[in-house]
């Protein structure tokens, strides 16, 4: 019995040898298949406007001129998609100005070395580590109509990119506090959108356009100019004859100074004007005036800005 004992012994050592030099084999294949190439990816600008195209570069090493980089973007299950392709150059750099589709992780991959007996593709892949990139949506307005009366409606419209239905987009409108929302509403099926703000009484204010972030994309602010909201003023003009006289609100006037004069108005605050389709934002720099029912008063250079001339009415914001 012991002798089998003993062979069977011998057996399980023998067995556990074979185990020990496969397993030091299998490490030294698995050791020479590792890549000995290294590669390194950079973005120059890692916050972009959808559209917009990443600069990207970074170098391999250990891998001929001609060598093809694939730029692969993270899905959000984490599976990785070619974007672009481009070559090694002769120094082992690439260079790649491409448009990333959405926010993620980026990367630079390169095909491992061709084996020399087999002469193909070994299995590991030479990967840079992956760089962040983040990819805002794209607001494009089509038409807007910002200039109206009291109780008439200021319209714009536009389209988000990437193009899609349902992200929720707002007309906004500086205030002291912040952003006040006057509307908001949905795109379409192709991006597209329409706002409408109908505001009661006038005021002159910045607007933007606010889109709420989607899928992998972030939201975004565009600044769109300013909302007019006019109502009717009696005005007149001063200028000659009283260049050199010292202004209300502090100063001299003098030729060539846009500005008007009104009678309770803090000094400083801006007034816009329109007559037809001039249009002129000036402050507050005088008292008066004190003549009938005229309300403001304009500079000669002010008047001039509009082509008005005499007494009238214009659109006065606010």
């Amino acid at each position: 019995m012991r002798p089998s004992f003993n062979r069977a012994r011998g057996a399980v050592a023998a067995t556990g040898a074979f185990s020990v030099v496969t397993l030091a084999a299998a490490l030294g294949a698995a050791s020479a298949q590792t890549p000995d190439a290294t590669a390194t990816i950079k973005i120059a600008d890692r916050s972009l406007v959808f559209g917009q195209k990443a600069d990207v570069r970074g170098r391999v090493s250990r891998r001929p001129a001609g060598t093809a980089v694939r730029l692969q973007l993270a899905s959000a299950r984490g599976l990785w998609s070619t974007i672009a392709t481009r070559h090694v150059g002769p120094r082992g750099r690439y260079r790649a100005h491409v448009a990333v589709p959405a926010s993620g992780a980026l990367r630079a991959v390169v095909d491992a070395a061709p084996d020399r007996v087999t002469q193909a593709a070994a299995t590991p892949l030479v990967a840079s580590r992956a760089a962040r990139i983040a990819v805002a949506a794209d607001v494009v307005t089509r038409h807007r109509h910002l200039n109206v009366l009291a109780r008439r409606a200021a319209v714009v419209h536009g389209t988000v990119r990437p193009a899609g239905p349902g992200r929720q987009v707002m007309l906004e409108r500086r205030t002291r506090r912040g952003w006040a929302t006057l509307d908001r509403s949905r795109t379409r099926r192709g991006g597209g959108f329409a706002l409408r703000a109908q505001v009661a009484r006038p005021l002159s204010a910045a607007v933007r356009v606010r889109a709420a972030r989607g899928d992998r994309v972030g939201g975004a602010r565009e600044r769109i100019g300013r909302l007019n909201v006019f109502r009717r003023a009696l005005v007149s003009w001063y200028g000659p004859g009283f260049y050199g006289n010292h202004l209300g609100c502090g100063g001299i006037l003098h030729y060539g100074q846009l500005g008007v004069a009104h009678k309770t108005l803090p000094c400083g605050t801006m007034v816009t004007l329109r007559n037809g389709s001039r249009m002129v934002r000036v402050p507050v720099i005088d008292r008066g005036p004190y003549v009938g029912a005229r309300e403001f008063d304009l500079t000669a250079a002010t008047k001039d800005r509009l082509g008005f001339s005499g007494v009238g009415t214009i659109l006065v914001s606010p």
